[in-house]
Parts: C-alpha cells; sequence; structure tokens
C-alpha cells in the first residue's frame, strides 16, 4: 500500500501555500450545480459527534472548510488544523484569525501523528488520502488516535470525476498526474477502510460544474502544473478551445464524482 508519491515534491510544487489550492476551491464554490454546497454536506454528517469534541483536520490546507461555516460549529470543540505543509498552516491561521476561534495548529505527517493514543472524537482527512504514500500506515494512525466509538471522515473522488478537465490539463502538459486519484477513489476505498473501522459507509454527493467564464478553467490548468513546465502556447490553444465550446454551447461543463466515506 506504499506508493511512488514524492512528499516533498508534492509540498514544494503544489502544496507550499495555498495559493494554488484557492485557485481549486474557486471553481467549485462559484460554479458547481448542487447548492447544498460540500461543506454544508460534510457538517450533515456530524450530528452524532459529541458537542465538547476534540476534533483533528489532517490536510487541511487553507482552512476554508472552517472558515466557510464556523459559525456551525459547536463552541466547545476542541479543534486542532493540521497540514505536512507549514505554509498551508500559515495561510489557514490567516484565514482563520479573524473568528476569534481557538483553533490550535500543528504540523503533521499523517503517517506518524504526533498525538496519544484516542485523543479525538472526530478525525476528518478531506480529499488528501490519495496524497499519502502509505495509507495503511496513516489509517492505522488515524485509528490509534480516535476514541472507542469515534468517527472518521474521508473525502474523496469516483472514476470520472472532472474527466473534462482531465482532458483539457493533459492538452497543456501531457502525462501530468495531478488529477490522477486512482490510489484512494470511491470505488478503491472502502476495502482499505474496512481493514480498520467496524462500519464503513459511502455517501455521494451528486454535483457538476457549469462555468460561464474561460478564465476560471484556465487558472484551474495553472494550478495544476508547476511553473517550470506550463506551455503558453498550449495553453492558449486550450483558451481558444474552451472559447469555442462556449460560444456553441453557452457554458462549459465539467462533471463531477466525489464522496465521503463515514467510518466508525
Amino acid at each position: 500500500m506504499t506508493d511512488p508519491i514524492n512528499t516533498d515534491k508534492l509540498v514544494s510544487e503544489q502544496y507550499k501555500t495555498a495559493s494554488n489550492l484557492d485557485a481549486r476551491i474557486s471553481l467549485h464554490s462559484k460554479y458547481s450545480t448542487n447548492k447544498t454546497g460540500w461543506f454544508n454536506f460534510i457538517l450533515g454528517q456530524l450530528r452524532d459527534v459529541p458537542s465538547d469534541a476534540h476534533v483533528l483536520e489532517l490536510g487541511c490546507g487553507n482552512g476554508s472548510f472552517w472558515v466557510n461555516y464556523g459559525e456551525r460549529i459547536p463552541p466547545d470543540w476542541v479543534i486542532t488544523l493540521s497540514d505536512i505543509s507549514e505554509g498551508m498552516l500559515l495561510d489557514a491561521w490567516r484565514s482563520l484569525v479573524v473568528t476569534k476561534r481557538n483553533f490550535k495548529y500543528k504540523q503533521i505527517n499523517a503517517q506518524q501523528i504526533s498525538f496519544k493514543d484516542a485523543a479525538f472524537d472526530l478525525v476528518m482527512a478531506n480529499h488528501m488520502l490519495y496524497h499519502i504514500p502509505n495509507r495503511e500506515k496513516a489509517i492505522a494512525e488515524i485509528r490509534r488516535v480516535l476514541k472507542r466509538g469515534g468517527t472518521f471522515i474521508a473525502s474523496t473522488n469516483g472514476n470520472g470525476h472532472m474527466k473534462e478537465m482531465v482532458e483539457y490539463l493533459q492538452l497543456v502538459d501531457p502525462g501530468n498526474p495531478f488529477i490522477n486519484h486512482d490510489f484512494f477513489t470511491l470505488e478503491n476505498g472502502r476495502d482499505l477502510l474496512e481493514k480498520f473501522f467496524e462500519k464503513v459507509e459511502i455517501l455521494e454527493y451528486s454535483d457538476s460544474l457549469v462555468i460561464d467564464q474561460v478564465e476560471p478553467v484556465i487558472d484551474y490548468i495553472r494550478s495544476a502544473i508547476p511553473e517550470e513546465r506550463r506551455d503558453e502556447i498550449r495553453l492558449d490553444f486550450v483558451r481558444d478551445v474552451l472559447k469555442s465550446t462556449y460560444d456553441s454551447e453557452k457554458s462549459i461543463r465539467i462533471s463531477k464524482r466525489t464522496g465521503i466515506f463515514i467510518c466508525k
């Protein structure tokens, strides 16, 4: 269950700061057709979590979950936000300091979680387990730090997620592995999780993107390609393809397939 993922390279190229992640989150938040909202969907699954829960988020990124819905989080939750990237944690702190909420921040590699056994009522890992080289080790660590009866929420994508975006990205940067999340998907994640949890439930989130501008798509593509590999000529070609699509269909449509595992 160990994959050839270069974590140091991933952090330095993609997640040194939240700027690339921000471009991607922005596309989803502005153009998703499901108006429930992704974070609202996740919050709806946390009804059984104690009102005084100790919570750990692994791979918190820019902290957008807590920025957008902090007012709905029980005031007595003790929340630790963690990420392998120090720059991400700094961006999360910058986003959340205005909330006046006492979040804790800790740099953590999910394969070696630096907390004692049974420390948390809830652990969350949103769209990040496919970046972990040894997922079995990480999930064993998550199970270790969860209290008996605790909840683990892991979100990920399914086969065909954003397939149109993948095609556009490959036109600019052939062989780009960024949207290849085959290591941990809605299709294969259950088998792994059931090695560690007695109850694993899958909930899919029905959604797609309907985009009325070309540049947000270009921004997304840019965010997925290291600067030294960005080819402006190819980007201009894809920009023309997108303009042609928009002119003929009056929108740019991107299919999505995503959801969460709820583990007890």
